[in-house]
């Protein structure tokens, strides 16, 4: 079966959520930083830039002619 959540995708919804993806620990939201108070103490911002500045691919689910 074939997965079909990007990982990415799956980061995104758990900064977006509060929970850290890396150790489940909260992050906190603040203006120029996503950072983990849990164990990891990741800073997720690098990542979340990353993401937004990614291009977005459109696809339509049919095959071009």
């Amino acid at each position: 079966m074939m997965e079909t959540t990007r990982p990415s995708e799956k980061v995104i919804s758990a900064i977006l959520n509060c929970v850290c993806p890396e150790c489940g620990g909260p992050i906190s939201l603040e203006v120029n930083e996503f950072r983990c108070h849990g164990l990891c103490g990741k800073d997720w911002r690098p990542f979340w830039d990353r993401v937004l500045s990614e291009p977005k691919h459109k696809t339509t689910g049919r095959a071009s002619n």
